[in-house]
């Protein structure tokens, strides 16, 4: 398998996951071929278009391109750059569902995609996909696409290790002042709290001071004091 996309591959570009297109997709049409071949060839032509299809489908993730190809006689191909990559689109009918494969479509920044169908495990296919994007743009430098896995599942594309973020730094603390100035401060408060009070306690009046000639009582006069 991967015939045209082992060819096409450039200097330094290797696969890094296949898809391949599920027996179970098939199934249906190869039971209806050999059902029907007796009905005037109508049976073959079904059970090898479906040979066909399975035998000339190609989907690749490599460590640059996601290429598609299709077809045998009238070949089809579709090429992304990892990094130009949009979205990857996964349908699954009921029958998908119970044996794992469904169409597969990539689409880029500016083209359409190809409906890729009855690919096993698309849901594997995404993850790598992801996983590969997200390597190649931490590598450049650009916004890193969300990634569903951890990234050491695939081989690593050649190119130096990859570094991680730095923890952020935290703000260092405020200065504390000195014990001393500190205790400087308190005592000025304390006094300033004293002499506020004195302002607002009201005046005392101070008692005069004792005498024995006030605290004496006063005479009479004496007799002939007046003549």
């Amino acid at each position: 398998m991967a015939s045209y996309v082992r060819e096409s591959l450039l200097d330094g570009e290797k696969i890094l996951y296949e898809g391949a297109v599920s027996l179970w997709a098939i199934l249906p049409k190869l039971l209806a071929g050999l059902l029907l071949l007796p009905l005037f060839g109508y049976g073959l032509v079904l059970w090898m278009s479906a040979s066909v299809y399975y035998s000339s489908t190609e989907l690749c993730v490599t460590n640059r391109r996601v290429v598609a190809r299709l077809g045998l006689v009238r070949r089809r191909t579709v090429e992304f750059h990892i990094a130009k990559v949009e979205s990857v689109r996964i349908e699954q009918g009921l029958w998908g569902r119970l044996f794992n494969f469904g169409t597969i479509t990539v689409t880029g920044a500016s083209e359409a995609g190809e409906a890729v169908k009855g690919i096993e495990n698309p849901v594997a296919f995404r993850r790598a996909l992801l996983q590969v994007q997200e390597i190649v743009l931490r590598r450049s430098g650009a916004a890193v696409a969300p990634a569903r896995a951890r990234l050491e599942e695939l081989p690593l594309p050649p190119g130096p290790p990859l570094q991680k973020d730095p923890a952020p730094k935290r703000p260092p603390a405020p200065p504390q002042p000195p014990v001393r100035q500190v205790e400087r401060v308190q005592q000025a408060l304390g006094r300033a709290e004293d002499e506020s009070w004195l302002e607002e306690a009201p005046a005392r009046r101070r008692p005069a001071a004792f005498s024995p000639a006030a605290a004496a009582p006063r005479r009479g006069p004496e007799p002939g004091e007046w003549d």
